[in-house]
């Protein structure tokens, strides 16, 4: 439904938003984002991971 980014002045935070039908989810992390996860993942130093929503473990496990 939504995918956005804000980043701050200096360049150095980004908040990435992601919104989603529940059924969406696993499709989109396992189809879309897997083939470039290691390479997107290399870049920055994820702090925080926030959901807003009640999800299943394995939903879980996989953005863990």
């Amino acid at each position: 439904l939504t995918y956005e980014y804000l980043m701050s002045g200096d360049h150095t935070t980004v908040h990435i938003l992601e919104r989603y039908r529940s059924a969406g989810q696993l499709p989109h992390v396992e189809q879309t984002f897997a083939p470039f996860a290691q390479q997107f993942l290399a870049l920055p130093t994820i702090e925080k991971l926030y959901i807003y929503a009640e999800t299943t473990p394995e939903i879980r496990a996989k953005l863990g």
